[in-house]
């Protein structure tokens, strides 16, 4: 006989969704914030657009996306959301850029580092791994649409684009910061929906052969993603 009932194992699981629910909104209530710093007004601010666009498309409900606007705009006093890059090494001494967005550095630092320790990691020294990545602006258009704008890559280039990159659903417009606004302002013009975001990449990618310690580094990158704090993740090994 069963040691346990049926509604004890429905409970656990509602409160497994339950609880991935809570970060992942946690998640994109701090990223609105950053993106609200730039105009509370989504249809004046394509960041803060495409990200509540994200967030809805998981449920998120309207009140928790309209208090992490005044919370990035300042309409909420007392709560000062920052940005930051943290540097790290993981298993095999492989360099790790981690992107938080915490009201509480010291207990992000503190998350990271517990996490890092777990799969032999440490923090690293500033300016020792962010020389290993390049920091890339992109802009990714549904493949649709890149296809309906034949002369649009052209357009790019000379408007600063580094590279393009061509996938199953979208078209990747890579480019530098300086660049980034020259193109912003020639998609807008030619009324081409997108979405934009930052990216690290790494100037000299590793390749981990040994499916365990491979293993070891996907754990670490999975358990890194489940703190509410991180936003983005950036190795400069190949998952």
């Amino acid at each position: 006989m069963s040691g346990h009932s049926k509604w004890a194992t429905t409970k656990h699981k509602k409160a497994l969704v339950d609880s991935k629910r809570s970060k992942v909104f946690s998640k994109f209530s701090n990223s609105i914030a950053i993106a609200a710093r730039g105009g509370k007004d989504p249809s004046a601010n394509p960041s803060l657009r495409d990200i509540i666009a994200k967030a809805r498309s998981f449920n998120m409900p309207n009140e928790n996306i309209d208090r992490a606007i005044k919370r990035g705009s300042g309409e909420i006093p007392g709560t000062m959301i920052e940005e930051y890059l943290i540097e790290a090494y993981g298993p095999e001494g492989i360099a790790i850029l981690i992107r938080a967005i915490t009201d509480n550095k010291n207990r992000t630092l503190g998350s990271i580092r517990s996490i890092l320790n777990d799969y032999s990691g440490r923090l690293a020294e500033t300016g020792s791994v962010q020389w290993m990545f390049t920091e890339t602006i992109c802009f990714d258009i549904p493949a649709p649409t890149w296809q309906a704008h034949p002369d649009l890559s052209m357009l790019v280039i000379d408007a600063g684009a580094t590279g393009i990159e061509d996938n199953t659903e979208t078209t990747t417009i890579l480019c530098g910061k300086q660049s980034a606004e020259k193109i912003k302002k020639t998609l807008l013009e030619q009324k081409v929906e997108f979405e934009s975001y930052i990216d690290y990449r790494t100037n000299n990618p590793i390749t981990i052969v040994d499916e365990s310690k491979l293993s070891t580094i996907t754990r670490l990158v999975e358990t890194l993603d489940e703190c509410e704090d991180i936003d983005d993740i950036h190795l400069n090994a190949s998952l």
